[in-house]
């Protein structure tokens, strides 16, 4: 893929919720909303954009909002001058495991193979079993460790079948804030101990993924350094504390649009070099 072609400015992005393509008429702000249509033919999109993992990126009711993939799509129709087709094939409480399974299915490998960005959210679901035995008293590193080594282990044969099926394909490992519930949710209803567990899951989680992303020569993601440079992220959750407010994807949906379409110098502010240089 011609990497310039990741830094012009824009028109309409074309995306999905849950796999289906539909068309936002004129999109070119992060959450415009319109009209669905009929998606243009193969021959009129110029980037495509799939995401793969959890219910990160689903979106859903949980926000009210179409999720941080479209998005992102509507942010880059100010930047780039092709249109944009957004493909998302995540579902909730997937696993990393279940991710290696999603890209054995056919129909996903004909789309990585004629896509420009992949963009992965899988992890956090693999500690979830675990998370209690840890809260009552177990051993972090016992319980833990096996479950990040088999994360990194999963995600990096994911990096390498997506490089496989397209070796042109830019990928983007993100890393997660909390495994699970955050913010003023966490504060309310988990002890002392609860959120100690939580935030030792999330250290791992992050440590498998980046050191995943560094091995297979991918870009990284901290959305906990990007939701921790925010102050409080209980605007940034939904209301269970677990999942995505709509200003919780817009504002991971930037940091993606920042990383890789970057604005003209001046245009707007670049990237903090720490969203993707450590976990």
């Amino acid at each position: 893929m011609n990497r310039s072609r990741w830094k012009r400015t824009a028109s309409v992005a074309l995306a999905s919720l849950l796999g289906v393509s539909v068309a936002f008429s004129g999109a070119s702000a992060a959450g415009a909303h319109s009209a669905p249509s009929k998606p243009d033919s193969a021959s009129d999109v110029g980037l495509r954009v799939i995401g793969l993992g959890d219910s990160v990126l689903t979106a859903l009711d949980r926000c009210h909002c179409p999720g941080l993939l479209v998005d992102y799509a509507g942010l880059v129709a100010d930047r780039v001058q092709e249109r944009i087709r957004v493909q998302n094939e995540a579902h909730g409480s997937s696993t990393s495991g279940d991710l290696m399974k999603v890209l054995h299915d056919g129909t996903v490998q004909s789309e990585i193979r004629n896509v420009d960005l992949v963009v992965i959210f899988a992890g956090a679901n693999d500690f979830s079993n675990a998370f209690q035995r840890v809260t009552d008293g177990a051993s972090p590193q016992k319980q833990y460790g096996p479950i990040a080594a088999r994360l990194q282990h999963n995600i990096s044969n994911a990096i390498d079948e997506i490089h496989r099926l397209n070796s042109d394909a830019k990928v983007v490992v993100c890393g997660y804030w909390n495994d699970f519930k955050d913010g003023a949710v966490a504060q309310r209803k988990y002890s002392a101990n609860k959120r100690r567990a939580a935030a030792e899951a999330t250290r791992l989680t992050n440590e498998a993924l980046w050191h995943a992303a560094e091995n297979g020569h991918v870009q990284y993601l901290s959305t906990l350094r990007l939701f921790q440079g925010r102050g409080d992220t209980t605007e940034l959750l939904a209301a269970d504390g677990d999942h995505l407010s709509a200003k919780g994807h817009a504002v991971i949906a930037q940091a993606l649009a920042d990383m890789m379409h970057p604005a003209e110098q001046g245009s707007s502010s670049p990237l903090d070099p720490g969203l993707t240089q450590s976990p």
